[in-house]
């Protein structure tokens, strides 16, 4: 039998807090493992247990002078495009559509706007993701470090393209 120990004071509040921060980020967590996980479900797990892992680690270091889903989008993207570069290195990825399990109450029209956003570049995909979760234009720009227009500018080009994709799929 072991002996359980209580958090303290202390990390008893870290623990509160952090899970104040996942409550408010869970949604760009989620996102942004599906987006960069693409059609992979395992993928997609193994991504956002990798950014829960990177937000606990790193939560002591947020010094809240931004918004927290500011520093946790930071965060969970830089961890993001770490886990790819790993996989990359080390596993080969293989092709198992035909065994994949479709969602009970997936929608086909989501699943197929995923589809065309994992076909753009790296940055085309960030971009869709925080505009997909609806955030401000200013806010957009703020966390890409470009200007208003040019966020305005870059999705009207990716719609198009996505509008074409589509077309050219059909």
């Amino acid at each position: 039998m072991s002996i359980r120990r209580h958090p303290t004071p202390s990390e008893a509040d870290r623990i509160a807090e952090y899970n104040d921060m996942l409550r408010q980020v869970d949604n760009i967590v989620w996102r942004m493992a599906r987006v960069f996980g693409r059609d992979d479900d395992a993928l997609v797990d193994d991504l956002r247990q990798d950014i829960l892992a990177e937000l606990w680690l790193a939560f002591p270091t947020y010094r809240r002078k931004s918004a927290v889903t500011t520093w946790a989008y930071r965060v969970a993207l830089n961890r993001v495009f770490v886990s790819l570069r790993q996989r990359r290195l080390s596993f080969v990825r293989l092709d198992e559509s035909h065994l994949a399990i479709p969602e009970p109450d997936a929608d086909p029209l989501i699943d197929r706007l995923y589809m065309l956003i994992d076909r753009l570049d790296d940055d085309e995909r960030q971009l869709m993701f925080l505009y997909l979760d609806k955030l401000p234009l200013a806010e957009i720009a703020h966390r890409l470090k470009i200007s208003d227009n040019a966020v305005r500018q870059r999705l009207k080009r990716i719609k198009i393209k996505l509008r074409r994709m589509n077309n050219e799929e059909e």
